[in-house]
């Protein structure tokens, strides 16, 4: 029996029932953080009855099948998804990841993007360097979601004597990275780190994110590791994922995925810039994250789109107050 789904939307229910009952003069507005069908249904249900605003968070689509999944749970998560698409298109508003995830599951109401906040980073040192070669550091889960052996094939068409690639993380794909290491010695490997990371991203002259920009989920993900490499300070190139808004075009270096020679050509086109250059560009990258992206700035955001939803006047857009791609 599903207990689990049934004890979710009891307890939601039950808490939102409450939370109506005590604010019933005011104007009210549910927001719900979770695109799970038990919250869902619960929160829709109590902004009917209490004639609320019904906000849903979408941070993934919901359901999403796995590769892992049997006849029976593939055909429950595909049931799973038709109702939860059911309840989310019921949306007064939507609060999503990317514009494109807004609007294919809560269509044609007001929406605001929200990607996350800039991680609040302490200031630290660059780890000691002996390396003179342009360093290019990846840091995350490693597997062939996330670009890996494309990136690993480029570098063996790269110059050993000129390029450095760096990896930390750990995943499915570990054994290939490991191998990767031990055929190209500019290459190297460093496991999966629980400390001092921040330094040694620090002291690479470029930061990569690789995921496909052509992956199924490419409008629908928004790689939180891109916040975190910019608040860093330091230069970062990214594949040119649908779901990432233009205005972080503005701040990134771009990598042509289309395949490994083309990275290779992204990246060797980078290395010949001046250092200046991509400092300067780094600096506005964690100006950017800083000023825009901070807790505050996204907080005051956020509120303004919801007490423009109880008014009647809010509009899509963005926190840093950019127009919104759907």
């Amino acid at each position: 029996f599903p207990w689990k789904p049934l004890t979710r939307f009891s307890s939601a229910l039950a808490l939102g029932l409450l939370w109506c009952f005590v604010r019933l003069a005011q104007r009210k507005t549910i927001v719900v953080v979770s695109a799970a069908t038990p919250q869902l249904m619960a929160a829709w249900l109590v902004a009917r009855l209490s004639r609320a605003k019904f906000v849903p968070c979408l941070m993934d689509p919901p359901s999403v099948e796995l590769a892992t999944d049997t006849g029976v749970k593939r055909l429950a998560r595909r049931l799973d998804r038709r109702l939860a698409e059911a309840l989310l298109a019921k949306g007064d508003a939507v609060i999503a990841v990317t514009g494109p995830l807004a609007g294919k599951f809560v269509p044609n109401r007001p929406a605001m993007v929200f990607e996350g906040t800039g991680p609040g980073l302490t200031d630290t040192k660059p780890a000691d360097r002996h390396e003179p070669r342009f360093v290019c550091a990846y840091a995350g889960a490693l597997g062939d979601a996330y670009g890996l052996p494309l990136l690993l094939d480029a570098y063996r068409l790269l110059d050993p004597s000129r390029h450095a690639l760096w990896i930390f993380g750990k995943g499915d794909g570990e054994e290939a990275v490991r191998a990767a290491a031990r055929e190209c010695e500019h290459i190297q490997f460093y496991g999966f780190l629980t400390a001092g990371l921040d330094e040694r991203l620090r002291s690479a002259d470029l930061l990569l994110m690789v995921r496909p920009s052509q992956g199924s989920d490419s409008e629908f993900v928004f790689p939180s590791k891109i916040l975190y490499s910019m608040a860093l300070g330091v230069p970062t190139a990214v594949t040119r994922l649908k779901a990432i808004p233009e205005e972080y075009f503005e701040q990134l270096y771009t990598l042509d995925d289309a395949d490994a020679a083309s990275l290779a050509e992204s990246l060797e086109a980078i290395r010949t810039l001046p250092s200046e250059e991509r400092q300067t560009r780094a600096d506005r990258m964690r100006a950017f994250v800083t000023e825009r992206k901070s807790s505050s700035a996204t907080g005051a955001a956020l509120w303004g789109f919801l007490e423009g939803l109880a008014l009647g006047t809010a509009r899509s857009g963005s926190p840093s107050g950019t127009a919104m791609r759907r």
